[in-house]
């Protein structure tokens, strides 16, 4: 912006490539609260076929996979869906 001042923009996906190419955070939500807020420490400008070779946008996806898939679908049926 001219004026200097930074935008902040929120997407919601449930496609992690996504999430990984477009953001500099990412939020993991649950029904009643935030479980985690990941860093995406991968240079711009972030093309999507260079980015997909990259050892940190591998580690990172294999991270919010895990997450996705397994850790939070566990921790809400043992924890949060009593609770709503």
């Amino acid at each position: 912006r001219e004026d200097g001042r930074k935008k902040t923009v929120v997407f919601v996906t449930h496609d992690l490539s996504e999430a990984i190419l477009l953001a500099d955070r990412i939020v993991f939500m649950m029904p009643t609260r935030i479980h985690s807020i990941i860093g995406v420490d991968i240079p711009r400008p972030r093309i999507r076929e260079d980015v997909y070779e990259n050892a940190e946008y591998k580690r990172l996806s294999a991270h919010l996979k895990h997450l996705f898939y397994d850790e939070i679908p566990s921790y809400i049926n043992e924890n949060e869906v009593a609770s709503l």
